[in-house]
């Protein structure tokens, strides 16, 4: 339901405070990557949505669904897991995007991300 809201221009900034808070929740967290789904719509519309906010938001969100609790992270996206393939086929997406602004951000984050 969070997710859903961040595409809302109106919801964006409370839905993805929101959202960002409970990646802070280890348990959260670890529900979020268990049903990919859920996660989707940050990686394959918000983020390339056309109003900034709801953009900007959507990447905010991604860089803490991959950046907090790194040992859950890691664990996650394990290359013999299928969350790895999904996960990172949607990050493919987001590199090559035709929107300068979003290839740039995603590539700053994936630097983040492998140190």
């Amino acid at each position: 339901c969070l997710v859903n809201g961040c595409g809302d221009p109106n919801l964006t900034a409370t839905c993805g405070t929101m959202l960002r808070q409970c990646i802070a929740v280890r348990c959260i967290h670890q529900l979020l990557f268990s049903k990919p789904s859920l996660i989707e719509p940050l990686f394959t519309s918000y983020a390339f949505d056309t109003n900034f906010d709801v953009s900007s938001d959507a990447l905010q969100s991604i860089h803490d669904l991959l950046t907090k609790n790194k040992q859950l992270v890691s664990a996650a996206l394990n290359s013999k897991l299928p969350l790895y393939s999904q996960v990172f086929g949607w990050y493919r997406n987001l590199i090559c995007s035709d929107q300068y602004i979003i290839m740039r951000i995603v590539i700053k984050m994936l630097a983040e991300f492998l140190l």
